[in-house]
């Protein structure tokens, strides 16, 4: 687990609130979950609750999972009432069947081999009602690849706080469509 989902997991909710459009990508799964007659959501590799106030806010029973101890710790702190879940969606161990289980925030990006992709898949399909939905969002990696930066700086300002990312990246196309990606905050 990397620095920035425990010791850094604050910067990385504030900063993140910055990077996506969490409105947008939660009228991307709405679509969906309401297409499909979804109530109850296990948003696996939630994180630190970007999305969790608008499935609440629509009704949905929500339930998020995450890895990191301490994103979860932030999710609590945000939103007492909803259900988070430590856990990795690699081996997912829930006691109930959901009718959708979210991937959000690119997390599926995260597995870069086919046994982890497939064990996700698997413990995510242990986690679904039996006409249950995965949904995921993920990178377009030609766009990437295409447009490859291997140096950016990103600054963040919130009132008074002041973040900023510097982050170095090569290609690493050993294993696929990959990169090597080291950030400092």
């Amino acid at each position: 687990m990397t620095q920035r989902y425990s010791r850094l997991a604050r910067v990385y909710h504030e900063m993140y609130q910055s990077i996506f459009d969490y409105a947008a990508d939660f009228r991307f799964f709405d679509q969906y979950l309401k297409k499909y007659h979804c109530h109850s959501i296990l948003d696996s590799g939630g994180g630190s609750s970007n999305l969790t106030p608008y499935f609440i806010k629509n009704r949905y029973a929500y339930t998020g999972l995450d890895l990191a101890v301490e994103m979860l710790q932030i999710a609590r702190d945000l939103h007492p009432d909803v259900n988070f879940i430590q856990g990795d969606m690699r081996a997912c161990c829930v006691n109930q069947a959901f009718d959708a289980v979210i991937i959000s925030g690119r997390s599926f990006t995260y597995m870069t081999t086919n046994d982890e992709v497939l064990n996700a898949l698997k413990s995510i399909h242990s986690c679904l009602k039996p006409d249950g939905i995965l949904i995921f969002d993920n990178f377009n990696a030609e766009t990437i690849f295409l447009n490859f930066k291997p140096a950016a700086v990103l600054t963040i300002e919130q009132g008074t706080t002041h973040d900023k990312r510097v982050s170095q990246s090569t290609r690493n196309l050993e294993t696929g469509w990959t990169w090597n990606w080291q950030a400092t905050y």
